[in-house]
């Protein structure tokens, strides 16, 4: 018997707007139903193997003290170590917010950065993990930055999953009022193992300084922590994200998503940019059995732009799944797409995008590129990449490949007396480091390059 009732959804904690919200959901995903794979946008994808009765939902905040003790004290060391200009976290467990903390700078310019006071109803467009998260997401979390403020560090939250079976529906929601900006650094798995933290190299570390010397007061590294979690009890997770950016504001959010292999994630980021506005967002992605993530995002603004760069690395017998959905409704918008990833073994790899373009998009400049890499023959890349367009004053295009190491490159390379593995290895690092560099939160970079490389089977000196 299913435990995703209106009853379940009651026992969850929160204000009455919030309550109502979760019953009428609850009403609308056993309306809705589970998708099949004969929906377009479902296409390729394992959901004929996903039940919903083999999850039970995360219905109370995890009650050993320690564990929050633990993990709020681990994660807040670990973070501040590797992103010293920290200004704001968030750590949260099975969706339940276990530690927050926020800087002076940050509450002296207005921040509100914690459970969420009220939220904007959620376009679902029939999506039924989006009406499982609003149903079911135990402590919504938001970010609100007022107008015209600038914080240059960066707002951290890091979520990591306990329990067997357990369903986890974390909920953010960002609002950037009118001429602000922000940093966004979003961890889906981050587990506290009592590692010590990775070694960056001297470069990377400058890359890390502190903006100033107030911006961090949480204490000093001395507990450290890796980027995977480690968790052998299967979880499924639904992260939902909601990014609102005003006139003439600036956002840049990164989502890390390093889960265990054994875990399902059905994600959905749903964005939307008003005029002079822009948008950067990034995902790293190389966890999960089964991980997919939604993207909808909607240039309703004069002038917007909304960019995407996104890495991802699947290997045995991992699934790694891309929808975007990214519209240009107002003229003179732009948005650069680019998606990289890498497949080993039995993995797969699937993209599928749509850019649409309005008939009133008059001066829309779209691009989509998806490359993918194959380093194993046994490994599978679908990508499809599509346009809608409704206005002939645009500049539109679309690429996509799928192949191996490129032949000639490894030639060039051996041809100059390189050991054919290391000349493999530099070729697939020097394949992603055009998305590295792009990542909209650079403090990122390092772990992302250094957890690629733990997925690859060479050796690197990081």
């Amino acid at each position: 018997m299913s435990l995703f009732t209106s009853q379940a959804a009651t026992e969850l904690p929160g204000p009455d707007w919030l309550k109502e919200r979760r019953v009428l959901a609850v009403k609308s995903f056993l309306e809705v139903g589970l998708p099949t794979p004969e929906a377009e946008e479902w296409r390729y994808s394992p959901i004929a193997d996903f039940s919903l009765d083999s999850w039970q939902p995360a219905l109370t905040k995890p009650a050993v003290a320690a564990t929050e003790t633990a993990t709020s004290t681990a994660t807040s060391e670990f973070l501040s170590e590797v992103v010293p200009n920290m200004v704001g976290l968030a750590v949260c467990l099975n969706g339940w917010l276990v530690h927050s903390w926020l800087s002076q700078e940050a509450e002296a310019a207005g921040v509100r950065f914690g459970l969420a006071q009220e939220l904007p109803p959620l376009e679902t467009n029939g999506d039924m993990f989006r009406l499982l998260t609003e149903a079911f997401a135990p402590q919504p979390l938001e970010l609100v930055v007022p107008a015209g403020q600038v914080l240059d560090g960066v707002f951290v939250v890091a979520h990591d999953f306990t329990g067997s079976n357990t369903a986890a529906f974390p909920w953010l929601t960002v609002n950037l009022g009118e001429n602000s900006e922000a940093k966004v650094l979003d961890f889906t798995g981050l587990d506290i193992a009592g590692q010590e933290a990775p070694a960056l190299a001297s470069d990377q570390q400058a890359n890390l300084a502190p903006a100033s010397a107030s911006a961090v007061t949480s204490p000093p590294a001395s507990v450290s922590a890796v980027t995977s979690t480690s968790d052998p009890d299967p979880v499924f997770t639904a992260p939902l994200v909601n990014l609102s950016v005003g006139k003439a504001a600036r956002l840049k959010y990164l989502n890390f998503q390093n889960l265990p292999q054994q875990a399902w994630q059905i994600a959905s980021q749903v964005a939307e940019v008003e005029s002079q506005a822009t948008l950067v967002s990034s995902t790293v992605a190389l966890g999960g059995s089964y991980a997919r993530q939604r993207t909808d995002t909607r240039l309703i603004g004069r002038g917007a732009t909304g960019n995407i760069a996104t890495l991802s690395f699947a290997d045995n017998t991992q699934t790694i799944d891309f929808r975007t959905f990214h519209s240009h409704i107002a003229q003179d918008t732009s948005s650069q797409l680019l998606f990289k990833g890498a497949i080993d073994d039995e993995a797969r790899s699937i993209y599928t995008g749509l850019i649409r373009v309005g008939a009133q998009a008059r001066g829309t400049n779209a691009f989509q590129t998806n490359r993918n890499l194959k380093l194993s023959a046994d490994a599978w890349a679908e990508s499809v990449p599509n346009l809608e367009i409704e206005n002939n004053d645009v500049v539109c295009s679309h690429a996509s490949t799928v192949g191996p190491v490129e032949e000639e490159q490894m030639f060039y390379l051996e041809s100059r007396g390189v050991p054919s593995d290391v000349a493999e290895r530099l070729i697939v690092d020097g394949f992603f480091d055009e998305v590295l560099r792009k990542l909209s939160v650079p403090e990122a970079v390092p772990l992302a390059r250094l957890a690629l490389h733990e997925k690859l089977p060479y050796e690197f000196e990081d």
